[in-house]
């Protein structure tokens, strides 16, 4: 009993975004489903285990490697078909989240799982609803933006039938669907689901609950997009508090509000601010990585932070910008650069 305890707290912590704190108590559950010898259980608390870890981009590997041993745990229970979903569905999202995730594979296990639940459950349970949810999110990580609307669109309306408009998980599926209505060009319409997303999320969780914050920054990416970083860095500076008191100083999670809050200050013209938030983000970057592609984006802002102040300081930023943005092959950007270079 205390081992299955410890599991649904581990996933009460995830449905609330507290990855790290989930992960502690999913694996206590495992040892304890271990020693009591409950070989469903343990398998269970594994397959949560994969969604846990994949929220730390930098730990593919590791929920690679722990999806690959539920896999196993599950075949020798007879591969029971709602466990089997629910890891083919937690597997898809570490694929979906990876640094160079197989996103053609992600949306391949969403769409078998969404098939199994669907299979065992019928089509308008809850557990499908979410299923689809997921696919629509995997399928706009593999730029398959009008395939994402037509599945959300799917799972918006049998959401509103099963929960309502005023429901946290109508709020995600709207939020989802407005990405892919930016990644299809439509920023009004993106706008429009955005706010409504934030705004359900907000009435319905609380102001620093997790989900909310991840609405802040898809909203303030869509108007970051049409160049309104005036609006958007209140958005960013709230979620980035919330984060930083949620998560602590040091989790790679907090990159992309940095980066994010740095641009648009210096957007606005509020140079210190963008100082300050980019050279946080480099500090991120080099305590859990990045790509060069990243790195060259994060100094070459920091140099144009810089080229008042310290221009010495923004030629060697700039510089060495140039050099990422040349191991990463971005032509763009070190045209980008070299324009930035010979102004000065």
């Amino acid at each position: 009993l205390l081992a299955r305890a410890q599991w649904l707290a581990g996933r009460v912590r995830l449905v609330d975004g507290e990855a790290k704190a989930a992960e502690r108590e999913l694996r206590r559950a495992l040892v304890m489903a271990q020693r009591a010898g409950d070989a469903p259980l343990s398998a269970a608390v594994e397959t949560e285990l994969v969604y846990a870890v994949s929220r730390d981009r930098d730990r593919a590997r590791e929920a690679e490697d722990l999806a690959a041993e539920a896999a196993g745990m599950i075949a020798a229970l007879g591969d029971p078909p709602l466990l089997r979903a629910r890891l083919w569905s937690h597997h898809a999202s570490a694929l979906a989240h990876a640094p160079d995730g197989d996103h053609d594979e992600a949306v391949r296990l969403h769409e078998r799982a969404v098939e199994a639940l669907r299979g065992e459950l019928g089509p308008q349970h809850p557990a499908v609803i979410v299923e689809i949810g997921n696919l629509g999110a995997a399928l706009n990580y593999a730029d398959r933006p009008a395939d994402a609307e037509a599945r959300l669109r799917e799972a918006i309306e049998a959401a509103r039938s099963v929960w309502g408009e005023e429901h946290p998980r109508h709020a995600l599926l709207l939020g989802t669907l407005g990405l892919a209505r930016m990644r299809q060009g439509d920023r009004r319409g993106a706008e429009e689901q955005l706010r409504r997303s934030l705004e359900i999320r907000e009435a319905t969780l609380g102001s620093e609950h997790a989900q909310v914050d991840d609405a802040r920054y898809n909203l303030a990416s869509a108007l970051r997009r049409e160049e309104r970083h005036a609006e958007a860095l209140p958005l960013l500076e709230r979620g980035l508090a919330d984060t930083l008191r949620r998560l602590g100083p040091d989790d790679a999670r907090l990159g992309p509000w940095w980066v994010a809050t740095g641009e648009s200050a210096l957007a606005v013209g509020d140079r210190p601010r963008a100082r300050e938030a980019l050279a946080a983000a480099l500090r991120r970057f080099e305590r859990t990585g990045a790509s060069a592609a990243d790195y060259a984006r994060v100094r070459l802002a920091l140099a144009r932070a810089w080229v008042d102040e310290d221009p010495a300081r923004a030629r060697i930023l700039a510089e060495l910008a140039r050099a990422d943005a040349e191991a990463a092959g971005g032509e763009h950007r070190i045209e980008e650069i070299d324009a930035f270079l010979a102004g000065r």
